[in-house]
């Protein structure tokens, strides 16, 4: 299960009986691991909508079966008062005047402090019109990709 939010994600890495070579060997994965595990992310490119409300988008390069990983997306965990964008005038009066533009890309829940924002080559760019969706999130059932 995934942390409440970004200081339960802390302690949980400050648990960790693990060092940082023994984490950063976790991450890298040999040929022969990629060939039996790995998911390929050349399913879609970054164009240009031939809609004109719709500007840049992500297109497959390949048909894509009902229930098909179209990418795999792995998240960076952003606390969501990072994101927020300050103004300071000159009565030293210190406003909230917005959020970073990053906030549109990640993924949450309005009541938790935690973001998620998906990471991979143009996953991102992932859209729909919103009245009929051909496409969906899910979290990997795969126990590969959550060790």
């Amino acid at each position: 299960t995934l942390p409440d939010n970004v200081d339960d994600a802390k302690e949980l890495y400050a648990s960790s009986k693990m060092s940082p070579n023994d984490l950063a060997a976790q991450s890298t994965r040999s040929m022969e691991w990629l060939e039996r595990n790995g998911l390929c992310v050349d399913n879609i490119v970054e164009g240009l909508s031939t809609l004109p409300e719709a500007g840049r988008g992500a297109f497959t390069t390949r048909a894509i079966r009902k229930g098909q990983v179209i990418a795999p997306a792995p998240v960076a965990h952003i606390h969501r008062k990072n994101l927020e964008l300050y103004y300071q005038d000159e009565t030293e009066t210190i406003d909230l005047m917005g959020h970073q533009l990053l906030q549109n890309y990640c993924y949450g829940h309005e009541k938790s402090s935690l973001l998620l924002f998906p990471y991979s080559p143009v996953v991102n760019l992932i859209n729909h019109k919103g009245e009929s969706p051909n496409a969906y999130i899910r979290w990997s059932s795969s126990h590969t990709f959550h060790s």
